[in-house]
């Protein structure tokens, strides 16, 4: 059972929990600090994977409008482990170097970074 009331200037809330109750306080709405107010840039496009050699791959996109510091690209871990950030560039267009293995069907993905440091919603693609 969750009873909840407003005791001066704090919100409090009560959790009766196998016979124990249990009061946790918190301040109200209006003590909490203004929220920023930043956005995040817009999703890279085009974003195109070409394999030029064997195990060298090309990444291009057309890039964001607004204020952008720079892009994120990552090769997705797809469930099987954490993506892995690749590189961090100012460039549209980025040649790694080689993998040492073939990435065919790997995919990757590529974010923009605003100054403020927010990073937008990935572009996915996958690897030839």
């Amino acid at each position: 059972m969750r009873l909840s009331f407003s005791i001066a200037r704090w919100s409090a809330v009560t959790v009766a929990l196998c016979g124990v109750l249990v009061l946790a306080g918190c301040p109200k709405q209006d003590d909490f600090p203004a929220a920023l107010n930043v956005t995040a840039p817009a999703t890279p496009t085009n974003f195109v994977i070409t394999n030029p050699s064997g195990t060298t791959y090309t990444f291009e996109w057309t890039a964001v409008s607004g204020p952008v510091d720079h892009y994120r690209l990552y090769l997705l871990g797809n469930g099987l482990g954490p993506d892995e950030l690749l590189a961090e560039t100012t460039l549209t267009s980025i040649t790694p170097p080689a993998f040492g293995f073939s990435a065919e069907g790997l995919q990757f993905a590529v974010s923009a970074v605003s100054d403020e440091g927010v990073e937008g919603f990935r572009a996915v693609a996958t690897a030839p």
